[in-house]
């Protein structure tokens, strides 16, 4: 009952509702387990941190059958930089740039510095072979990253 009403009042105020998916308790935190809870508010924005890691496929099924779904790649470049190339690469080929993002929700300054260094290198390993691939050129890549990083958050959080 209580997580309905702060849906509910997170859709009227227009505030997205971060949810912390996967690795953190690991038991009850897939992102499947929500799926009732986001057809149920479409009109709520649920930002699901982490990618679900290490149930990745959960939260590419999620945003991509539903539009009130946001992935935040935050921590995953850290936790596994290999997970976070294969999930980079998954949103992007199911057409999700527009809604993704990486946050940190690190404890120091420190390791925010490093898990920037650590998301960069994803994003550049991934957006390299796109541009390689002929699936972007370099300028629709920088796009992307100006959007994941600033874009996209800035947006969506009314920043």
């Amino acid at each position: 009952y209580v997580t309905y009403q702060l849906c509910r009042i997170a859709a009227k105020l227009d505030i997205p509702l971060q949810v912390h998916t996967g690795l953190g308790q690991l038991t009850g935190t897939r992102a499947m387990g929500l799926k009732t809870l986001i057809e149920d508010n479409p009109d709520t924005k649920f930002v699901l941190f982490h990618i679900g890691y290490p149930w990745m496929d959960d939260i590419f099924a999620l945003v991509h059958n539903h539009p009130n779904v946001y992935p935040d790649l935050c921590w995953l470049p850290l936790i596994s930089p290999a997970a976070a190339e294969y999930a980079l690469a998954q949103l992007l080929d199911i057409g999700s740039a527009e809604k993704l993002f990486w946050g940190c929700d690190t404890w120091t300054g420190e390791e925010s510095f490093g898990a920037l260094l650590a998301a960069q290198d994803v994003f550049a390993r991934v957006l390299e072979a796109r541009v390689a691939r002929g699936f972007t050129d370099a300028e629709g890549a920088a796009q992307i990253v100006g959007d994941v990083f600033r874009n996209n958050p800035k947006a969506l959080y009314r920043i």
